[in-house]
């Protein structure tokens, strides 16, 4: 929810107060949407303890996907031995959330550079993702 900027101004001044009386709850500007929030569910009193007591966590993600074909080596030795796809091959090495599963004697791992129609049958579609979470307390 948004907060106008009078709110927001209002929230922080009481805040500094509170953070001014008990240091433990961190800084106020980090703590305005949780105040404001509260507020709105009807605490009319917001002091040090309900703060701690409904600080939560704020977590940040980011996440890489990738989408390769994977392609039975099987019946496609010649698609795959074609220039034309033998350059998009992708070393299964390189990618690092691939199923202890994998076998790579079995599958190639191409690039979606090629087109798919190139591949032929029995081809499937494979993700890989790599992310990195950072958690911060309010």
């Amino acid at each position: 929810q948004q907060f106008s900027p009078m709110e927001q101004e209002k929230a922080l001044r009481s805040l500094r107060r509170l953070t001014a009386k008990d240091d433990t709850l961190g800084d106020p500007q980090e703590l305005v949407s949780l105040f404001l929030a509260l507020k709105n569910l009807g605490i009319d009193r917001v002091h040090g303890n309900v703060l701690k007591q409904w600080s939560s966590k704020f977590i940040q993600s980011t996440t890489v996907k990738s989408s390769f074909w994977l392609v039975p080596r099987l019946g496609h030795e010649d698609i795959l031995a074609d220039d034309a796809v033998s350059y998009a091959i992708v070393n299964p090495d390189a990618l690092v959330d691939l199923p202890p599963t994998f076998d790579p004697d079995s599958f190639a791992i191409v690039d979606r550079v090629v087109a798919r129609e190139k591949l032929g049958v029995g081809v499937q579609v494979l993700e890989a993702s790599a992310g990195v979470s950072r958690t911060k307390k309010l």
